[in-house]
Order: structure tokens, then sequence, then C-alpha cells
């Protein structure tokens, strides 16, 4: 039997793509055999493989060495499953990610998660973007809001205007969420893959914000304030981005909507 695969991310964008671009109402939908404005789309690859075919490759890619065993007392069931996908081809989109690239980010994903993690670890993001918990240690970060930025909650403690001007202290709070400087106030943002923190991003957003220090990873939105050493991230590479991305979409997602930045005093 033949069978079609698709990436869940050529999916999940081709969803987007149809839902933005294709209305059966609008002149440029896509007509049915009978003339009129088709009402569904199918979405798909466009190329099928067979069973065996694809055991095969499974088994390059992740050079697997043992023997394939085929259960030949079982029906094959239909023989072929390909779906047409000219009419969202001929909206503009096809898929992108190939069957073996497919495979290969399946097998590398919990590697990337792993190599994330400890990016993530060595590079002391925890020490500005999770919540501590004070002890007879010091501290140590709160595995309940880890990543989770400056809590939604938290109060400020008292401060003095003049520590706002170039030369005067810069000050942490006292979990080294939140920094008052020439700047204003910053507050550590929430890393969660909660839709309060980067639950709605992709990796692009989250590569421009890393490497060009935009706000919400967009390119017309301000600077990311100190003290997000994001000059030195720039160093790091795509698959570095991309394992800390897909560290950071797997960690628990925390609700916590943190505080826009607080604008130095007028002088």
């Amino acid at each position: 039997p033949r069978r079609e695969f698709m990436h869940v991310k050529d999916l999940a964008e081709a969803s987007i793509f149809a839902l933005e671009r294709w209305d059966p109402r609008r002149d440029n939908a896509p007509l049915d055999e009978t003339g009129e404005p088709l009402t569904w789309l199918n979405v798909g690859t466009g190329f099928d493989i067979t069973i065996k075919e694809l055991a095969k490759k499974i088994a390059k890619i992740t050079s697997y060495k043992g023997e394939i065993i085929w259960d030949k007392s079982k029906p094959d069931g239909t023989y072929q499953k390909l779906l047409d996908v000219s009419k969202l081809k001929s909206l503009g989109w096809i898929s992108k990610i190939s069957l073996n690239e497919g495979i290969e980010k399946t097998e590398n994903e919990p590697n990337a998660i792993e190599r994330g993690k400890y990016l993530v670890t060595i590079m002391d993001c925890n020490i500005c973007h999770s919540p501590k918990i004070f002890n007879d240690k010091g501290f140590e970060f709160d595995q309940n809001r880890i990543l989770s930025g400056f809590p939604a909650d938290a109060k400020l403690p008292a401060y003095d205007s003049s520590n706002f001007i170039p030369g005067n202290w810069v000050l942490f709070h006292p979990e080294f969420t939140s920094v008052l400087g020439p700047w204003g106030i910053s507050f550590s943002s929430n890393l969660t893959p909660h839709e309060t923190g980067l639950g709605n991003w992709t990796f692009e957003q989250f590569k421009i914000a890393m490497t060009q220090g935009k706000h919400k990873g967009m390119e017309n939105g301000r600077h990311l304030l100190p003290p997000m050493p994001w000059e030195s991230f720039q160093a790091l590479t795509d698959e570095d981005l991309g394992s800390i991305f897909a560290y950071l979409k797997s960690i628990p997602p925390v609700d916590n909507i943190v505080p826009e930045p607080v604008p130095p005093p007028t002088r």
C-alpha cells in the first residue's frame, strides 16, 4: 500500500495559509467540478510512498541495523491514499518539509530539547527569568514558575529617582527579575509556552529577539532593555537557537503577564 505523509508544521502552516487567503465567497476561490466555489480544501504534499519504502527510509535515517519483520497475515487496506492538492497549490501554497527532513526532525527533537536545556542552563537564563525561593542556601529557582519572568503580582521595593541618573548604582529586584537603571525599570519576560509568554511565537520571532534584540521578535519593535545580553547571543548558531526554542516550548506553561517597562522620569 502507498501512503502520503506530511510534517505537522507544514499542516499548521497550510491551515493558517488557507484561513488567511481562501474564502468560498471570494472571486479567487478555487472552483469544484460543477464550477461552484470550493467549500473545502485538501491539504497534503502531493507525494506518496509505499510502507516498505517508508520502513527502509526510517531505518536508514535512524541508523537502525535490526531486522524489519513484515506480518503478511494482516490486510494491506486501501492500496493508495493520495490527496489531490492542486486547488491548494493554485492558491500559492506547497509543502516545504520533505519526508526525509521530517523524519530527521522527529528523531533529533529529543536531542534538541536536551541541548536546549543545557544551553539555557549554562547561559544562566534562570537567574533573571525565574522567580526564586529564598532559604538557608541563599535561594533556589521556583520549580513551579521556571522561566516565567517577573511575577505579575510582585511588588517593587521603594526606590529614589536619583537611581535613574547615569553613573549611579543599577538596582536589582531581590529576585533578580527586574532591574532599575538609566533606561528605566525593565522586567524579565515570560519564556514559557503559555500565550502570555512564547506560546504564539514563531522561531523567526525568537531568532530576531535573541540576535537583534527586538521586543517580541518584531523587526520594527523597540530594542530589548538591559540587562538582556542579546549582543552576546549573536554568536549563537541557528541550530543552537532552534534547540533553545524547542526546550522553551517543552517546559510547563505558566500564566503570567509581565508588566511593561517603566520609563525613567523626565527631567
